[in-house]
């Protein structure tokens, strides 16, 4: 990770309490920047500020995106950790291999869920933080995963999911960027 010299970012993780993004978060703070940080069901202890939110609903990322801003006094980072993988019904299988087998498996609902939370749900975070930061210039980074961009053993719903992300994050960085704000993917 880069360390800023002489600045202080207000960043705001998404996902905080998840691997990816507990690490990101601690390495912020280590690094002197103001961090708020999101969980859905999974609270921790922490110094910093945490935020109760279900990216899958719009209503719930402004809330939160509002709150964080009031209790930074801006934002100059969005890192989007949170994400869902949607292989509950391969983890539930007794004949588990590395052959995702289960296409006549995955069910409107989960489908919809992985959908909601891992592209529907960045939207919506992009769409509630962009306002905030278009005087000041900003970063979004947004992590993805190889099964986006590769073929790799996984519940084909996910892979959609994240491969939608290069799209968005594309044409985002263009209308975004003449106001100072860099979108990034990293898978």
């Amino acid at each position: 990770m880069v360390t800023f010299s002489n600045t202080t970012l207000r960043c705001l993780v998404f996902g905080g309490t998840g691997g990816i993004g507990l690490q990101v978060c601690k390495r912020l703070s280590e690094q002197g920047h103001k961090v708020a940080f999101t969980y859905n069901t999974q609270e921790i202890k922490s110094e910093m500020h945490n935020i109760q939110c279900d990216v899958q609903y719009k209503e719930s990322v402004e809330k939160s995106v509002a709150e964080a801003v009031r209790h930074l006094g801006g934002l100059d980072s969005v890192i989007v950790a949170s994400g869902v993988r949607g292989d509950e019904v391969f983890n539930e299988r007794k004949d588990r291999s590395d052959n995702y087998d289960h296409l006549l498996e995955i069910t409107t609902e989960n489908y919809e869920k992985v959908m909601a939370v891992n592209t529907r749900g960045v939207l919506y975070i992009c769409q509630a933080v962009v306002p905030h930061m278009k005087v000041t210039g900003g970063n979004i980074v947004i992590l993805g995963s190889l099964n986006g961009i590769k073929a790799l053993p996984s519940p084909i719903h996910f892979a959609m999911s994240k491969a939608a992300l290069r799209g968005l994050v594309e044409s985002l960085a263009k209308e975004v960027g003449v106001h100072n704000i860099r979108v990034n993917l990293v898978s």
